[in-house]
This record gives structure tokens, C-alpha cells and sequence, in this order.
């Protein structure tokens, strides 16, 4: 007999099919809603023009997918998004739960679907994609030189490049990112030479969701033998800042994360192997310099001979991919113009309502100062006792320190979110409450004052939220 209140195992596996079925089917209409609401509101939208400065922003609204900046109904479209966002993370919970949060196969599979509905969605909140294509299409269909810009494209150069010069102007920025990313773009522009630039565009949305799925599987290497922690990868997959800033952004940061954690994953079976990992992930971007160094020391556990392979292996493929571009100092100084920029940030905020204007390089040298002395306690400690926190503390302060705050940098840190305890509550609000970085975009020119209220938000509300939840509640949705 079947004792009451319970089902037979044939009965129950249907429940959970269904439950999950369910909370999947939620996830997907919620997509295609917002996507049409979001269709209908760009449609009507109107960007910020100025004649006096000759500044047109309506270009933005005529790209074959919009980016939607400093329109006049941009706090309805953040709103619709950020509402999209909320409600994916509360259904991907849910699936997770009813699935179990031991079948990582499932919550890949639900990442997948989710991913590859929002492949679709119909506008962008920042531009970097674009650049992509701008790169990868004068490396590898023109031979030109990305890294090094100085003077004007040629009228009609290439339809598609054309296209994306009415965001970037011309010439566009030199090329910022890293070699090997830069060599993928250019195989990935030959490979799509011939097609729309949507179509392109959508190619580098599929690349990110392949990349967020290949991070999500090396984490779920990393934690496995925690059992604990198992649930903390349902909890990252389902975030919706790797959500939408991979299958819709489309950020290659997602590209040197997922790298990189595969490379800690590996390196105490196969250290070599994991060389290679970091080499990549520091030849995508840069940032991944910061993580060598604890790497380094886990491979030293197993010996100095296998530490040093891998360094010497990491340091070389960025030297080596960065070969075909290199011409000197001045190949770099598209990434010096880059770290100029300083908005919605703490530094932004010391140099803006402390009195700091003129004197950014002052602010930033004295935040890297800083940086570096706390960087060299967190390894000293990670070299004693090997606890990933030292690693999300050296993360979160170079996020601090950063002179401007874009919402994919996060991404960095979020791989915290699928521990446990402070580090994992603060990671998952501080990706979260990062999208608010979008008000300072998707408006037209909101108010200063309302802007450094955000920002405080942004970087103050994790740290309560972390330090107040109670400790049993690790998942921020329970």
C-alpha cells in the first residue's frame, strides 16, 4: 500500500516535470511580452538631439536593433526591462527548486531555452556590439589595424562598417579589448562576411550565451565536491545580470570569466592546461591579470615546476596573439583613453560632490594605491588558507576602484554568488542592483543629484543586504 499523503516515484517524476515545465513556459512568455511591449515603445520613442552641437542620437533608434540611450520614454523602457529581469530571476528559482539543484544538466538546459528566446529580444542598452563587428570587420575582412585608428574611414569602406559608424563616429575608438578576442571577431566577421548586420549582431549574442553556459558548467566543476553549494550555481545561471548582459549585451566579459574558471577548475589535475585557460582569458581581457597571481599559488600546491609553466604559459599567449597588432606604446593607448572615462562610480562621485573636479588622475592614483595594498594582504592570506573570499575581495575593490561603473563588469564578481555566506549575498545584489546603472544611459540626461543617489545605491544597499539577511537565507529570492 501507498502510505497517505505520499505519490508513486512514476507520479511524483511527472509533479516535477510539470512544476518545471511550468515555471519554463512563465519564463519564455515573459520574454516575448516585454519584447513586444518593448518593440512598441521604441517605435514611438524620440532620442536627444542638440543643433547647436550638431549631436543626433536619433541614429541609435535606426540601427537594424536599437539601442535605446537618452530617449524620452527611457524610464519606461528600463522599467519594463528591469520588471522582464525581476521576474526571470523569481521563475528561475523556482525551476531550479524543481528540478533540484543537483541536476546541472537541467538548469544548463533551462539556461539554454531562456537564452536563446532572449537571442531575440528587439533593442540593446549599450553599444559594445556594434564595436565588435566595427573590429572584427577591419581586421579580418580589410586587414586594418583596430588598435590603431588615427584617421578617418574611407567614405562607403564597407556597408556594414558604415552602419555602425553612425554610433561610434569616424574614425571610431581604437580597439580596447584583447588580442585573442579581437582575432575571434575577425574570424567571426569572415565567417559572416555577407550577412545583415543584425544577423551579426545576433552572432555575437549566440557566442556570449555559449560562454555563459560554458562558465556556468566550469562552476559547477568548481563547487561540485561542496554539495552545499550546488544550489549557488542554479542561482548564478538564473541571474538576471548574466542573462540579459550575455544573450542580449552580448559583452565579451563573459568570454574571460568563463575562461578563467574553468583554468581554477582544472589547475590542480592539469596545471598546464590551465595556463593555457588564464593566457586566453587575460587575451580577451586584460582583467584577468588580477586573477593569475591566486592561481599561481593553488598550482604551487602541487609544486614550483607546475607554478611557473603556468605562468610562463599565461604571460605568452597574450604576447603572442597581441603580435599581429603590436606597433608600438601607442597600440595601448586606446585602453589609456578608456580608463579617462569616469562616470557613476565612486571615484565619480568623490570627484563630483567632494570637490574633486580636475583632479580625477589624483582620486584614481590614490584608489590604485590602495587597491594594491589590500590586493597584496588578500593574496598573502589566499596563499595560507586557499578561501575563495580573498579572491571576491580583490574583485569587489577593483569594481570599487574602477573610475566608471558599467553594469557587465559585475559579471566579474558574480561567480561569488554561487558559494555561500557574505560573499555570495553580496555578489548576487551587487550584479543585480548594477542594472540601476542603466538610468544613467536609457533617460534623457536625468538629473545629476538622482544619478549619484544610484550610484550610492549601487555599491551601498549590497553591502547591508549581505551583512543583514540572515545567514540561512544564502538564496536573496528564498
Amino acid at each position: 500500500m501507498i502510505a497517505r499523503g505520499s505519490l508513486p516515484v512514476g507520479s511524483t517524476d511527472k509533479a516535477i516535470a510539470y512544476r518545471s515545465l511550468i515555471w519554463l513556459i512563465v519564463m519564455l512568455a515573459t520574454i516575448v511580452l516585454a519584447a513586444l511591449v518593448l518593440r512598441t515603445l521604441v517605435s514611438q520613442a524620440h532620442a536627444y538631439t542638440d543643433p547647436g552641437t550638431h549631436l543626433d542620437l536619433t541614429v541609435l533608434l535606426r540601427l537594424p536593433i536599437p539601442v535605446a540611450n537618452k530617449i524620452d520614454n527611457g524610464w519606461s523602457v528600463l522599467v519594463v526591462i528591469w520588471t522582464m529581469l525581476a521576474i526571470l530571476a523569481y521563475c528561475g528559482h523556482r525551476y531550479s527548486r524543481a528540478v533540484g539543484v543537483e541536476s546541472p544538466r537541467l538548469i544548463v538546459l533551462g539556461l539554454l531555452l531562456v537564452g536563446a528566446t532572449l537571442l531575440f529580444f528587439p533593442i540593446l542598452l549599450s553599444g559594445d556590439a556594434y564595436a565588435y563587428v566595427i573590429y572584427g570587420r577591419l581586421f579580418g575582412l580589410h586587414g586594418v589595424n583596430p588598435y590603431y585608428l588615427p584617421l578617418p574611414l574611407k567614405t562607403n569602406f564597407d556597408p556594414i562598417i558604415d552602419q555602425c559608424l553612425t554610433i561610434y563616429g569616424n574614425p571610431p575608438p581604437g580597439d580596447n579589448y584583447g588580442p585573442l578576442w579581437t582575432l575571434l571577431a575577425g574570424a567571426l566577421s569572415s565567417l559572416t562576411a555577407s550577412t545583415s548586420l543584425a544577423f551579426q549582431i545576433v552572432v555575437q549574442r549566440v557566442l556570449a550565451l555559449g560562454f555563459a553556459i560554458l562558465a556556468v558548467a566550469g562552476l559547477s566543476r568548481i563547487v561540485r565536491r561542496r554539495k552545499s553549494w550546488l544550489g549557488g550555481v542554479a542561482r548564478y545561471a538564473f541571474h538576471p545580470l548574466l542573462l540579459f548582459e550575455t544573450a542580449v549585451g552580448a559583452h565579451n566579459d563573459i568570454m574571460m570569466i568563463a575562461l578563467a574558471l574553468w583554468a581554477f577548475a582544472i589547475v590542480e589535475d592539469m596545471p598546464l592546461v590551465a595556463g593555457l585557460l588564464i593566457g586566453a582569458s587575460i587575451a580577451t581581457k586584460y582583467l584577468s591579470l588580477c586573477v593569475l597571481p591566486f592561481l599561481i599559488v593553488k598550482a604551487a600546491r602541487k609544486g614550483w615546476k607546475p607554478a611557473l609553466a603556468l605562468l610562463v604559459i599565461a604571460v605568452a599567449i597574450p604576447v603572442l596573439t597581441f603580435r599581429p597588432f603590436w606597433i608600438g606604446n601607442i597600440t595601448a593607448q586606446s585602453l589609456v583613453w578608456q580608463s579617462a572615462n569616469v562616470s557613476m562610480s565612486p571615484s565619480w562621485i568623490v570627484t563630483n560632490v567632494v570637490g574633486g573636479v580636475g583632479h580625477e588622475r589624483i582620486v584614481q592614483i590614490a584608489l590604485t594605491v590602495a587597491f594594491l595594498g589590500l590586493y597584496g594582504v588578500a593574496l598573502w592570506r589566499y596563499a595560507k588558507n586557499l578561501e575563495l573570499r580573498n579572491l571576491w575581495l580583490v574583485l569587489a575593490a577593483l569594481l570599487w576602484i574602477a573610475p566608471m561603473l558599467n553594469p557587465w563588469y559585475t559579471l566579474w564578481l558574480l561567480p561569488a554568488a554561487a558559494t555561500q555566506g557574505y560573499w555570495a549575498r553580496f555578489a548576487w545584489w551587487f550584479g543585480a542592483l548594477s542594472l540601476l546603472r542603466y538610468s544613467g544611459e536609457g533617460p534623457i540626461y536625468p538629473p545629476v543629484g538622482l544619478l549619484i543617489s544610484i550610484t550610492l545605491v549601487i555599491f551601498a544597499a549590497p553591502i547591508l543586504l549581505a551583512r543583514f539577511i540572515p545567514r540561512a537565507a544564502e538564496n536573496p529570492l528564498s
